[in-house]
């Protein structure tokens, strides 16, 4: 069963999520990884149509926008941490349980945040995490193999996107620091 972990601080008139996790076991969402898909998903006030013709706001959500739609930075912060809940949820429906320190996982989040979990479910990157003894050459090709976005119908390579991948797999092999 899940167990939450909330832990809030305000700034200013926002109610922003400062510093939160989520128990999945020994993992959490932590601020490595909200901070990696705030960067890359950027945040939108008013709904657009991404590359693949979705419409998003906030940080990169999609579930029930459409055309018109506004929102305040409160509410996509609310729904940064819905989507965050569905990665871990999607995480557990998939019985994904591999070990990892909390750098690889923020790095994995931010990934599934992008791709979502049934992209992730059948990907090289999951394959490789899966194996007793994952190589990271292996594992970082498998991770950038990840940078291509659907334009006009057509998978093209996103500098966006290569970016995304080059710093998360960065993350992901960085060794935590320990105060």
């Amino acid at each position: 069963m899940l167990r939450l972990q909330f832990h809030f601080q305000c700034f200013g008139r926002l109610g922003i999520f400062s510093s939160w996790s989520e128990d999945f076991g020994d993992h959490v969402i932590n601020q490595k990884a909200l901070s990696q898909i705030r960067e890359f998903e950027a945040l939108r006030l008013e709904a657009y149509q991404c590359s693949a013709k979705k419409w998003t706001i906030g940080y990169g959500h999609t579930k029930g926008v459409k055309e018109g739609d506004t929102c305040t930075e409160e509410e996509a912060e609310a729904w940064l941490f819905e989507d965050c809940q569905d990665v871990i949820k999607g995480l557990q429906s998939i019985k994904f349980n591999v070990d990892l320190n909390e750098n690889q996982w923020a790095a994995l989040i931010s990934l599934i945040f992008n791709i979502g979990i049934t992209h992730f479910n059948t990907s090289t990157v999951k394959k490789e995490l899966l194996k007793k003894k994952w190589s990271p050459v292996l594992l970082s090709r498998a991770w950038k193999m990840w940078n291509k976005e659907t334009v006009d119908g057509k998978k093209v390579v996103s500098n966006g996107l290569v970016r995304r991948r080059k710093k998360e797999v960065t993350l992901f092999f960085q060794p935590l620091e320990y105060v």
